[in-house]
């Protein structure tokens, strides 16, 4: 296969685009935005993903000009989490669910004085 049949023809990344809902208008009002897979929250733009049995964040924020990657090799959540999801039992929990790399990318966020991104929604 060719590299540029991998890739889409110009226009029809532009059509796939101009069909994103705007993120800056109410109720998100410019705080929250999504594209192409690349999220924007709290000023960090990145994205974080999970595949059994690894889990991965990857953010910059523009005006710390820094750049955090954090990759775990588990996918076991910690915390109060729901009764159908796997759940690390040893660890504390009386803190919110989440995923070993959104944990440590939060810890590392507040570490350098910028919140991290929202978790999303249970």
């Amino acid at each position: 296969m060719r590299a540029q049949d991998c890739n889409p023809a110009p226009s029809s990344t532009r059509a796939s685009v101009s069909d994103v809902p705007p993120l800056n208008q109410p109720p998100l009002k410019g705080d929250l935005a999504y594209g192409i897979g690349l999220g924007k929250d709290h000023g960090w733009v990145g994205h974080n993903g999970e595949i059994p049995g690894y889990n991965t964040c990857l953010f910059y924020h523009p005006e710390l000009d820094a750049v955090v990657a954090v990759e775990v090799n588990s996918d076991i959540s910690s915390g109060d989490c729901p009764k159908d999801t796997p759940t690390l039992k040893e660890f504390p929990q009386n803190i919110p669910c989440d995923l070993p790399a959104d944990r440590f990318f939060t810890a590392l966020a507040e570490a350098l004085g910028k919140p991290a991104p929202s978790p999303p929604a249970q």
